[in-house]
């Protein structure tokens, strides 16, 4: 499971990527955070869902939390979700390294 590295890495890339955001991202990823932690994926993917679908949220936004459905869809096995939350996040945050790295693992 992803998760020591979500705690050290993807956090704190979450954080950064906040600058700027609107609306309930912030609680809705860490929701999502929350939800992994207590070992529910579908809840997580819901948080990180609302922040996807938000539009009003910047790009760098959206990425991250691509990313965090990606990482949890992973951990779920199902990884064709997941490559394609990785690009979408690559295409929306091009410098997000954490993307390409879990990109190359699946």
């Amino acid at each position: 499971m992803h998760l020591s590295k979500r705690a050290t890495t993807l956090f704190a890339a979450a954080w950064v990527a906040l600058g700027g955001c609107t609306d309930t991202a912030p609680h809705d990823l860490a929701a999502g955070h929350a939800a992994i932690e207590r070992d529910d994926p579908d809840e997580a993917i819901k948080m990180f869902e609302r922040v996807i679908d938000s539009r009003d949220q910047p790009p760098n936004v959206r990425a991250v939390a691509y990313l965090e459905r990606g990482v949890t869809y992973q951990d779920q096995g199902r990884y064709d979700e997941a490559l394609a939350d990785y690009d979408s996040a690559i295409r929306l945050m091009p410098n997000l390294a954490e993307a390409y790295s879990n990109r190359a693992s699946l």
